[in-house]
């Protein structure tokens, strides 16, 4: 059973995969500040785990990554191509675009094989491609059609040397396709099968088939030097219409240290904004419908509440025991930080993302939310009574 979005999970290998599941695993073995995401490639069926870091990794630190990743994931869990980059896309609401990225990385996930293709095409003295054999034919002349290859193979039947491969095309292969690999006994294995004349191309492009590959693509947001005459420069509002949003310079932080004093994990990502109590505690909710409250200097957990389903509102206080916080099941919780416990719950109509506003005289609690009727609620926070109802717009409302 998976908690997951539904077209998270992909058919692999006659397995059910969950996407989420798989980048979670993968998330606990990687460094603070890494990201990382799944992603399933329908064209080539290849599943693509893309991991964002802020600093280059050399080829070595990469393949120690990889092989350790892929230690600790099944077979069908266990991502085809591994793709470095230093940015993630984000759609108009700042979330990861992940069709933007899955557009990015299908290049940098072309298939091992054709790259062994495009250098026997453009080096080699390629036959062509194999002629498949008609369904139609009796076995007598497929008996004799394999005689034939075997005294004069021809396209996929034939070794590399016979295509005209040398050790050091070998070589040369091996290091274009070698070093993406991210098991070492698989870039040896790769060197040996091109360089035995008993195996045909067939059965090198089944292994590169099956060969785990890491790519990288360190392309940065583009950079201009500051403009010398900036507001009158036709020239350069024309190029900034043209690009949007443009960095124009980089300024680098003076005397900044920071330094990493505890870390929690919510095993979903945190939507919800951290909010603080006066110093003494601090609350944020998560995708993982978890709602902790945590001391703000040790990061030890004062109490949990499991709502029933996500959390991406921020937390509004009422008083030291005392805090509401919205739900994506369209519900208004009231709960005590400092035990977990849950004093009243509201049903507002429609997910609620925006923070709850509290009266200044902390009598009324005015609730914005994705309900359909009336998209602001406005609520006794003693009685928890509906005192009045308003519709702003015809959309749904989630800022705060």
């Amino acid at each position: 059973i998976y908690q997951d979005r539904s077209n998270d999970v992909v058919k692999r290998a006659g397995a059910r995969i969950s996407l989420g599941l798989i980048t979670r695993k993968i998330e606990r073995c990687l460094p603070s500040g890494e990201l990382v995401t799944c992603l399933w490639q329908e064209q080539f069926q290849k599943l693509i785990c893309c991991i964002r870091t802020l600093e280059l990794k050399t080829k070595v630190q990469q393949r120690a990554q990889t092989f350790d990743i892929l230690s600790k994931l099944s077979n069908c869990e266990q991502p085809d191509r591994f793709i470095y980059l230093q940015h993630f896309p984000c759609n108009s609401h700042g979330k990861l675009d992940k069709e933007l990225l899955l557009k990015e990385c299908t290049p940098l996930a072309e298939p091992a094989q054709e790259i062994l293709k495009s250098f026997l095409h453009d080096r080699l003295e390629w036959l062509g491609e194999p002629s498949k054999p008609s369904s139609k034919s009796g076995k007598r002349q497929r008996l004799e059609k394999q005689k034939q290859l075997l005294n004069h193979p021809q396209g996929y039947e034939l070794s590399f040397r016979q295509a005209g491969g040398t050790s050091f095309h070998a070589i040369t292969l091996c290091r274009e396709i070698g070093l993406r690999m991210c098991i070492d006994d698989e870039q040896r294995h790769l060197f040996e099968i091109l360089l035995d004349e008993n195996v045909p191309l067939k059965a090198v492009f089944q292994f590169l088939d099956t060969a785990k590959l890491v790519a990288n693509n360190t392309k940065l947001k583009p950079l201009e030097p500051p403009l010398e005459n900036a507001p009158g420069n036709a020239e350069s509002s024309g190029s900034s219409n043209r690009c949007g949003l443009v960095i124009k310079r980089i300024e680098q932080p003076v005397n900044i240290h920071f330094q990493l004093h505890w870390k929690v994990n919510f095993n979903k990502c945190i939507d919800s904004p951290v909010a603080e109590y006066e110093g003494r505690y601090v609350c944020v909710g998560a995708h993982s419908k978890l709602l902790r409250t945590l001391d703000p200097r040790s990061g030890l957990e004062l109490s949990a509440v499991k709502l029933p389903d996500r959390i991406e509102c921020k937390v509004t206080f009422l008083s030291l025991e005392l805090a509401v916080v919205g739900c994506y099941d369209g519900g208004l919780y009231a709960f005590n930080p400092l035990t977990g416990d849950i004093a009243w719950h509201v049903s507002i109509g429609g997910m609620i993302k925006a923070q709850p506003l509290l009266s200044a005289d902390a009598s009324r609690i005015v609730v914005c939310s994705y309900a359909e009727d009336y998209n602001v609620i406005c609520i006794s926070s003693t009685t928890q009574e509906v005192l009045w109802c308003l519709k702003v717009g015809e959309k749904p409302i989630f800022a705060s």
